[in-house]
């Protein structure tokens, strides 16, 4: 497999793991909604941790064909997808002032940075 085959890989699989748990948070936020459990969006977040986390460990394989295995740069790239996928998905991103949606940005940008600086 080619560098550019495990790369695009990675990437595809990696924002595909990080919108999966991003819809994961999203459920299991509704699971004391109502002041008390809600077993059906417990079982729905369960359902798409599990996909993520799976999809994840695929990634991953990418990943390691790229020549990367520091943990850090793994967590910190699946972070970043993830943490704008949930202000996505939520809805209240598009809500937030625009001061904060770039601040927002940024920090993901931040993120990426240092991926790809560490890495």
């Amino acid at each position: 497999m080619g560098q550019l085959t495990a790369a695009i890989g990675f990437l595809g699989l990696t924002l595909l793991t990080g919108m999966i748990d991003a819809q994961g948070f999203v459920q299991a936020s509704k699971i004391w909604e109502s002041g008390r459990i809600d077993w059906l969006a417990g079982a729905r977040a369960a359902g798409l941790f599990a996909a993520g986390i799976g999809t994840y460990y695929v990634a991953l394989g990418f990943l390691a064909r790229l020549g990367v295995v520091a943990v850090e740069v793994q967590m910190v790239l699946w972070f970043a997808v993830t943490l704008i996928a949930v202000a996505v998905f939520s809805g209240r991103f598009f809500n937030w002032h625009p001061l904060d949606q770039g601040v927002g940005c940024v920090v993901a940008m931040g993120l990426l940075w240092l991926a790809w600086r560490v890495g």
